[in-house]
């Protein structure tokens, strides 16, 4: 992987500038105080749960405990605060779940949103906790119980306030919600309904379409998850020009192990194993995801240029966004 990776990073600044996700596990009383008084606001924390024991367990980390602690601070001095809860089947689901739910929702309007999004298992996990992912059924549980939350925090709140990552209702094979579900997208950056705003982007740039276009073969690459999602909008765009041709090849992940299918953890060894010797068009797109910010490496230090090289074809990343998908696979900017 990118030497980068391997470093652990917990900075408060980086959640501000960049929108990290921190544990607040490495802060003192002071750094709590600096904050508040230097108004580091938003903040993105990643809470997991609010029982104190559970998430010195789960976070391996005595002073995790603390986190309810803080935030109540944070609130009582108007600190914005963006929250997400990675669920982990057995451990903070269920009425584990529902506590953290309610004890963050008690912090409203000072944590604006939350996130529950499924933990992502990696085949490296010997000597780990075991630990089962989601499959259809448990992700229509956990769909169901977040549901029953945002109808009664909406009457309360005006705001549903928890959303669930994509990936609940793609594995539960149910249809994700509309745009107006996730009232402005406060955590998209975090996965979160971002196929719904992709969906709406695509539905608006269909009605400006051009009648013609030139002649196009193109491939789109993409991880497992996403598929499906990529080959109907591709379908869709193939039966109004008959002169385009796209191709659209999910990614198995064999270098983090086949349950990670996000589009975003994709390895450029991974595409350059599966598709070498295919032929991909005149040019592939792939998601501005796989690489790091403002730059053309991926996670495994493969960089665009190799992946250029490796396939014989143009690489274009491009970001998750209607208007620039469309106008890049049609050709027309």
């Amino acid at each position: 992987m990118r030497k980068t990776l391997y470093f652990k990073d917990d900075d408060t600044r980086l959640s501000f500038f960049q929108g990290n996700y921190v544990t607040l596990t490495n802060m003192r009383d002071e750094d709590i105080e600096k904050i508040i008084r230097m108004r580091i606001s938003p903040i993105n924390i990643s809470v997991h749960t609010t029982n104190p024991d559970l998430r010195v367990f789960m976070l391996k980390n005595k002073r995790a405990g603390k986190i309810y602690e803080y935030m109540k601070r944070f609130y009582e001095n108007n600190i914005t605060m963006n929250c997400q809860i990675v669920l982990c089947p057995s451990f903070n689901d269920g009425k584990e779940l529902d506590r953290t739910i309610f004890d963050l929702a008690k912090l409203y309007p000072a944590v604006k949103s939350v996130s529950v999004v499924p933990i992502g298992l990696t085949k490296y996990r010997e000597g780990l906790t075991q630990i089962e992912g989601y499959d259809e059924k448990s992700s229509k549980k956990v769909i169901a119980q977040v549901t029953k939350w945002q109808k009664r925090l909406k009457k309360d709140l005006g705001s549903n306030f928890v959303y669930l990552a994509d990936e609940f209702y793609l594995n539960a094979k149910m249809p994700i919600p509309g745009a107006s579900h996730y009232e402005g997208f406060p955590q998209i950056e975090n996965g979160v309904g971002l196929m719904a705003s992709f969906t709406e982007e695509i539905e608006l740039a269909k009605k400006d379409l051009p009648k013609k276009i030139k002649d196009r073969n193109v491939s789109i690459i993409t991880g497992v998850l996403a598929g499906d999602f990529i080959k109907k909008i591709s379908s869709g765009l193939m039966e109004k020009y008959e002169n385009l041709k796209i191709q659209v090849f999910p990614i198995r992940n064999d270098f983090f192990g086949e349950k990670i299918t996000v589009a975003g953890l994709v390895t450029g060894s991974d595409i350059i194993n599966q598709l070498k010797g295919k032929n991909l068009g005149d040019e592939a797109f792939i998601p501005a995801s796989m690489l790091r910010y403002g730059d053309c490496v991926f996670l495994d230090d493969v960089t665009v240029s190799d992946l250029e090289r490796e396939l014989n074809v143009k690489i274009t990343p491009v970001n998750v966004n209607g208007f620039e998908f469309i106008s890049k696979i049609l050709g027309i900017i």
